[in-house]
C-alpha cells in the first residue's frame, strides 16, 4: 500500500520538518513507539537522544511521478506571513 509513499513528517515540539520514504512497517509494539524513522530522519527532527521517543505528526503524500523531494523542508515565516493573515 505504501509504493511511492513519501511522508511529510513534522516534529509538533521543534518545528523540524522532513519529507521522507515508507520503507518499513512499524515499529514493533513492545517499544512503546509509535513510529520509526531512519537515524536521520530521527537525527533531524532532533528524537535521536535519550529515550528516543517523542510525538510527530505524519502527512502522507501520494508521489507517483517522484516530484517531491525527500530532506528537510526550510520555511521562512516571516517571508511567508503574508499568507497567514486573513483577508
Amino acid at each position: 500500500w505504501y509504493k511511492y509513499r513519501k511522508v511529510v513528517v513534522v516534529n509538533p515540539i521543534n518545528g523540524k520538518t522532513i519529507v521522507a520514504v515508507v520503507a518499513d512497517s512499524g515499529p514493533a509494539f513492545w517499544t512503546g513507539k509509535h513510529f520509526g524513522g531512519s537515524p536521520e530522519v530521527m537525527a533531524y527532527l532532533g528524537l535521536n537522544v535519550g529515550m528516543q521517543k517523542g510525538p510527530v505528526v505524519l502527512y502522507f503524500v501520494d508521489d507517483s511521478e517522484n516530484n517531491v523531494p525527500l530532506g528537510p523542508l526550510e520555511y521562512n515565516l516571516a517571508k511567508n506571513a503574508s499568507l497567514l493573515v486573513k483577508k
